[in-house]
């Protein structure tokens, strides 16, 4: 059976253009052409890409996986799978021991399991499979009144602690620079610490901005450092309301900015945005897995 371009961009979700640069640059498939000079591709290919896109899902760069084989890829991911089972399950009993170390305020017992799994676990597989869930499970439990606002904002604080012990590289190439900020009365910086993270463990550097910044001043700011890209955390809170706001928000840094800048909004759902003159592109981030995909696509 043959394929498409498209049919096998649609299938694995990966942008035509990006499979494009992956036999370019890393030589991955060897289309045949059709009499009209199209590519078309074999089921062999469509289950590489498959595979590859898959790998790469789970923190691997396209250069690390490019060369390898179909046979190679199939054990390679079945392997991650072996390994995810078994992590996924202790990773859930380290969750367990965090929420019964916060409820008890035993706190040294708290930023002792904190560390050692910061320790032992790769910096993916600790953002992933550790602090998400606890995040989320402990925002659930808020709500429940099963945990006080206290016990929530402690975790963060102790969980941002262990985050900033990370030394990784920050000396990207510009275009694949990232500047990361929130807007004026969002003060959810801890997921804004996990996103520079994220970055950096894919060798993009970064620029630390900080909370709830106002649009024109953050406009100004960007016009100095001149990033391609910008994480903008969106979260709604007390003082911020997403899809009231952000339309005008972005069109107010969009009217003060002199360059081109690419957009992620963090946590961000699809809204109606107006026409740009200088944001090129906004991109919707529902999860951090979809952060973590697109770094995949940029930094390759």
């Amino acid at each position: 059976m043959k394929y498409n371009i498209t049919t096998i961009s649609n299938i694995c979700g990966v942008k035509a253009q990006t499979i494009r640069m992956w036999e370019k640059r890393y030589n991955v498939l060897k289309p045949l052409r059709d009499e009209s000079g199209r590519r078309i591709y074999s089921i062999e290919d469509l289950e590489k890409v498959k595979l590859i896109t898959r790998l790469i899902d789970s923190g691997e760069t396209i250069s690390a996986v490019a060369n390898l084989s179909l046979t190679q890829l199939q054990s390679r991911c079945e392997k991650l799978f072996m390994n995810k089972v078994k992590e996924n399950k202790d990773c859930r009993l380290s969750v367990e021991r965090l929420l019964t170390s916060l409820k008890n305020y035993a706190l040294e017992d708290f930023v002792s399991e904190l560390q050692h799994q910061r320790l032992t676990l790769g910096v993916r597989d600790f953002l992933f499979s550790l602090c998400l869930p606890f995040m989320q499970q402990i925002g659930i439990l808020v709500e429940e009144n099963k945990y006080s606002v206290s016990q929530e904002h402690i975790a963060s604080t102790l969980l941002r602690e262990q985050l900033t012990q990370y030394k990784l590289p920050n000396s990207g190439a510009k275009e694949l620079e990232f500047a990361l900020a929130t807007p004026e009365g969002n003060l959810h910086e801890l997921s804004l610490v996990m996103a520079d993270i994220l970055c950096r463990s894919f060798r993009a550097s970064t620029r630390y901005m900080g909370a709830s910044h106002p649009a024109k001043c953050l406009g100004d700011a960007l016009n100095g450092i001149k990033p391609p890209h910008l994480i903008l955390g969106v979260l709604s809170s007390d003082k911020w309301c997403y899809e009231k706001e952000i339309a005008h928000y972005l069109k107010q840094i969009d009217e003060r900015l002199d360059f081109q800048l690419m957009v992620f909004l963090g946590g961000g759902f699809p809204v109606k945005l107006p026409q740009f003159r200088k944001i090129r592109d906004v991109v919707f981030l529902e999860s951090f897995e979809k952060l973590e995909k697109q770094l995949s696509l940029i930094c390759s």
